[in-house]
Parts: structure tokens; C-alpha cells; sequence
């Protein structure tokens, strides 16, 4: 059986070149762009910054640079780089760009920059790299001895990443691949700790999100988007529940 590569360089990079003309629709009132909106501002939260202080940021698989535009809008002293494998995505978040942000085309593989950088981002996208071990050991290029890191990946023992399974398990059999932007593979906490721990990194905070929000669909009313909120605060609560969230939030630092 012939398996799609999904998650090669090129073929996200096609992906999300087709999907960027709709990518403002599909994050808008809908159940993935609301799971996108928590995620990005559960990332802002942990990032516990002052607001006074100025810190250079990279974002590395930013889309049209929404995050960094929350971030922007609360820390203005912030200097932060944007990078995205797809041209239609950066010429989106170039044009609604405001104050210190930049924006470039680049492979998060291998990051052609030598800025070094105080808050290194990665949201939703480890999951989709072919080597993610290379990807964390190349981070040492772009940090200094007191960067935060902050990445979310899917969680691999979320009913909803078993059904991502199941359908791409089918998809192939019958010889229609879905769409490349799907990821194919998650992680556990240990594998990413693993993972983590081969550069001497250590985790700071960890925690999982999003219990329904990938179970109904890409669109809804805001009522209903609101129910869905208020039940993902309460399974985020329950003990054993809360670690079958889809995505898995990281923080961590270098040791010692």
C-alpha cells in the first residue's frame, strides 16, 4: 500500500498555498478556529511576559500571523519574526501586519536566520515535520541561555487523533488521500520529553487542549461554539479526561 507523504516540505507547503485563499473563513466562527483561538491565547497566557520589557519572538509555522498579532497588541515592545512554509499564507499575514512583526518564507527545518531569540513559538506543527528530533536540536541555533519555549503538537491518545487515524487508514486503502495538510502522527508526553531531553531541555508546564472541538465539524453557530467552550473547561478539570485533549501544550527551557 502506497502511503502519502504528508509531511514533507513541499507537499505542506502546496497544502496550504491552496487552503490559504479560505484560511480567514475557516478560522473564523468555526470548531477549528475556535480550538485554533484558545490555543493561541493558552500560549499567550504561559508565555507571563511584562509588558514593559521588550523580547524578540519567532514564530516558526506562523500562518497568516495571528498570534503574533495578540502578542503584539498586548507586549508592543516585542520584536518577532513570522515564518511559514507557504507564500499565500506570509502575503496574507505580511498584509495585515502592524508595528515590530516580520514575515518570511522558510522550511522550519532549516532555519536560515541568525537572530537569537528570547521566545521561540511553534503552534501546531511539530506533528507535521518528518524529523521532529532534528527540528528541536536545530532551536539551538536561534537561542540564547534564557529562551522560553512554548510548542503544541496532537496528542496521540486523543479520541480525536485515533479517528484522524482511522480516516487516513481508509483514505488510503481506497486510493483517495485526503488533503496533505492532515497530520499522520502525534506524540505521547514521554515521547516528547524524550524527545526534549536529548538537547537538555526541560519541561516547565504541560497540559492538553481540546476535547470536542475536532469531534463536530469545521462550522457552527456562535451559541453552540460558546457551549462547546464552557464543556472543554469543565473536561479540562477531570482527572484522567484532561490528558485526551487533541493538541498538547509545552513549555520548556535549556537546563542548568
Amino acid at each position: 500500500m502506497k502511503i502519502t507523504n504528508y509531511n514533507s516540505y513541499e507537499a505542506q507547503k502546496k497544502a496550504y498555498n491552496l487552503i490559504a485563499k479560505g484560511y480567514e473563513k475557516k478560522m473564523t466562527n468555526t470548531f477549528v478556529g475556535e480550538l485554533n483561538n484558545v490555543m493561541n491565547n493558552k500560549v499567550i497566557n504561559k508565555l507571563n511576559l511584562d509588558s514593559n520589557k521588550s523580547y524578540k519572538i519567532i514564530d516558526i509555522g506562523c500562518g497568516d500571523g495571528i498570534l503574533l498579532r495578540k502578542i503584539l497588541k498586548l507586549y508592543p515592545k516585542t520584536q518577532s519574526l513570522g515564518i511559514d512554509a507557504s507564500e499565500n499564507l506570509i502575503d496574507i499575514a505580511k498584509k495585515k501586519s502592524f508595528g515590530n512583526i516580520n514575515f518570511l518564507v522558510g522550511d522550519a527545518m532549516s532555519l536560515k536566520i541568525s537572530t537569537k531569540y528570547d521566545i521561540i513559538l511553534n503552534v501546531s506543527v511539530l506533528h507535521r515535520l518528518q524529523n521532529p528530533d532534528l527540528f528541536i536540536k536545530n532551536l539551538n541555533k536561534i537561542n540564547n541561555e534564557d529562551t522560553t519555549y512554548i510548542i503544541t503538537t496532537m496528542n496521540n491518545i486523543s479520541p480525536q487523533f485515533l479517528l484522524i487515524k482511522l480516516i487516513i487508514f481508509f483514505s488510503e486503502i481506497i486510493k483517495k488521500p485526503i488533503q496533505d495538510q492532515v497530520a499522520k502522527k502525534g506524540f505521547t508526553k514521554k515521547q516528547i520529553e524524550l524527545i526534549l531531553r536529548k538537547e537538555n531541555y526541560k519541561i516547565l508546564e504541560f497540559e492538553t487542549i481540546g476535547f470536542f472541538h475536532n469531534f463536530l465539524g469545521l462550522g457552527t453557530n456562535k451559541i453552540i461554539l460558546k457551549f462547546i467552550d464552557l464543556i472543554d473547561k469543565i473536561l479540562s478539570k477531570i482527572p484522567i479526561i484532561n490528558k485526551l485533549g487533541v493538541f498538547m501544550l509545552i513549555k520548556f527551557k535549556k537546563q542548568g
